[in-house]
C-alpha cells in the first residue's frame, strides 16, 4: 500500500470523526503538501468509501426548509 493512500484514508477518517481544529489542521497540511481540490474530492470519496453506512451524498435541503 502506498503511503499516499494510507494518507488518504487516515485524512478520510479524520473528516468522518474529526472536530473541526483536527479536520482544519489536517487539510493545511495538506496543503502545504500541494493539495488541490481534486486531491480534497479524493479524500471525500476515500471518506464515503470506507463508510459506508454514511449518508453524505443526500440532499437534506427540502426537510431542512420545511
Amino acid at each position: 500500500m502506498s503511503a499516499i493512500k494510507r494518507e488518504l484514508e487516515r485524512v478520510a477518517e479524520l473528516l468522518l470523526k474529526g472536530d473541526y481544529d483536527t479536520i482544519t489542521e489536517e487539510l493545511q497540511k495538506l496543503e502545504e503538501l500541494g493539495m488541490t481540490l481534486g486531491h480534497l474530492a479524493q479524500v471525500i470519496d476515500t471518506a464515503k468509501a470506507i463508510a459506508p453506512l454514511c449518508e453524505c451524498g443526500n440532499d437534506y435541503f427540502e426537510g431542512i426548509k420545511q
